[in-house]
C-alpha cells in the first residue's frame, strides 16, 4: 500500500522553529491570514449546505 503523503510533498509544512531570523514573524503572521481567509470560505459554504439540507425535511413535516 502507497504512503498517503508523499516525502517532499509542497501541500504539507512543517511549523515554524523557535528560533527565528528577522522578518519570520510578519511572514507568518500573512500566511495565518491568508490560510483563514481561505478556510472560511469553506467552512461559510459548509454551515450554507447543512442549513440548506434542513428546509426539505421542515417544510415536509409542516405539510403533513
Amino acid at each position: 500500500m502507497a504512503p498517503l503523503i508523499r516525502a517532499g510533498s509542497s501541500h504539507h509544512r512543517t511549523p515554524f522553529k523557535k528560533t527565528r531570523s528577522p522578518g519570520t514573524k510578519e511572514r507568518h503572521e500573512l500566511q495565518r491570514k491568508a490560510h483563514s481567509s481561505r478556510r472560511i470560505r469553506v467552512e461559510h459554504g459548509t454551515a450554507h449546505l447543512k442549513n440548506w439540507r434542513t428546509l426539505p425535511a421542515t417544510s415536509a413535516a409542516a405539510s403533513t
